[in-house]
């Protein structure tokens, strides 16, 4: 993503929050530079399928579309897939959890600044730079 602004990569829980309006100040001030196109937040296509689950799962199938929506209406808010460079860094990130691995190796993959994430094993991992503040 060389477009001269920032890239940050965020997990389902945070675009949840973020979609809530729960995120905590730093975290939400990236997002809100993104609906500026003074930074861009990418978010691996694993954490949208995520974020589906737990919607249906709360019987929130309406939070789903306001989700696409955000994505239709902010250009600097891109869903990135899971392609055969994201799966070749996959192998080399040592984390538990196949979705975070995921994650990681988007962050990594893209050049993202940092990832958005409450995730304490991906925090703690110092695998990528973390923001949750």
């Amino acid at each position: 993503m060389l477009t001269g602004k920032p890239a940050y990569v965020a997990d389902a829980h945070v675009l949840g929050a973020y979609l809530l309006d729960s995120l905590p100040d730093e975290s939400d001030r990236i997002f809100t530079e993104a609906e500026h196109e003074r930074a861009i937040v990418v978010i691996p296509s694993i954490a949208v399928a995520e974020l589906i689950y737990v919607y249906e799962k709360a019987e929130l199938a309406p939070k789903i579309w306001e989700m696409f929506e955000m994505f239709d209406s902010y250009p600097c808010f891109a869903i990135q897939p899971l392609d055969e460079p994201i799966l070749k860094i996959v192998p080399e990130i040592e984390l538990k959890e196949l979705h975070d691995r995921i994650i990681v190796a988007t962050c990594r993959h893209i050049g993202a600044k940092a990832l958005l994430t409450k995730d304490q094993e991906i925090r703690n991992s110092k695998l990528v730079e973390t923001i949750y503040k």
